[in-house]
């Protein structure tokens, strides 16, 4: 994990504040558990989850920050994606292909900066793919909900729903809004936070919805990503 914070922080460096914000939460009324499942289904529906996505990327730690334009390829049903960054002078940061949950393609560029003799060697490299392609995964994955093996929580703003991935690990879907959308995804362990994903500003792409805006965060090694959506479609 710290290759590849040095290799984050050291390219295009600025300092900048971490804010999370906050989702516009309305209230639920005269929303029960069969309306709650029937919404969740209709979302489940509209989900996404076949596109090309050209995006601004933003990695931040420690108070800096680098920016890169995201160019991804996702396909959820064959559980595989192809993502490029690079940075805005049009060098390729990393490029990653994922087939069937495995890493078939990697590159991670060598050189930490353009004034440095310091590199990235192989294992280094290989090491930081599969963090990159771990939060890929988190990110866009996952998030059609079943429906029939779940129960609801539901309060005044919102209804979640507690998913048990392995032994003291789960994952916690928190949709609101009206009509429902998944707003918060957050795998714990231990009751632990290790990652969230805060979806923002859902939009339509080819008949179904994308959230136009995504955070990132991994609470263990403390490090955010924050995906602006440009446009999705062929490019």
């Amino acid at each position: 994990m710290k290759i590849l914070f040095i290799f984050l922080i050291t390219l295009l460096l600025s300092s900048c504040s971490v804010v999370i914000p906050e989702h516009k939460l309305v209230q639920l009324n005269n929303t029960d558990k069969k309306s709650s499942l029937v919404a969740i289904n209709q979302y489940n529906n509209k989900v996404l989850q076949k596109a090309n996505i050209l995006s601004n990327i933003t990695f931040k730690f420690k108070g800096r920050t680098m920016t890169a334009l995201g160019i991804t390829k996702i396909d959820e049903e064959n559980h595989a994606y192809k993502v490029a960054a690079l940075n805005p002078m049009g060098i390729t940061l990393f490029q990653l292909e994922v087939k069937d949950d495995k890493i078939v393609s990697s590159y991670i560029i060598p050189k930490i900066s353009p004034d440095s003799d310091s590199t990235i060697d192989k294992d280094q490299a290989d090491k930081a793919a599969k963090m990159i392609s771990k939060d890929i995964a988190h990110i866009y994955f996952n998030r059609k909900i079943d429906i029939e093996k779940n129960s609801l929580i539901l309060n005044k703003y919102k209804v979640t729903i507690n998913t048990k991935t392995e032994n003291n690990k789960y994952l916690k879907y928190i949709f609101t809004g009206k009509p429902l959308r998944l707003a918060t995804k957050i795998k714990y362990e231990n009751r632990k936070k290790l990652w969230s994903v805060d979806y923002y500003n859902y939009q339509k792409a080819d008949l179904k919805e994308i959230p136009f805006k995504i955070i990132f965060q991994n609470h263990k090694y403390g490090y955010l990503l924050e995906i602006e959506t440009k446009k999705t479609g062929d490019y």
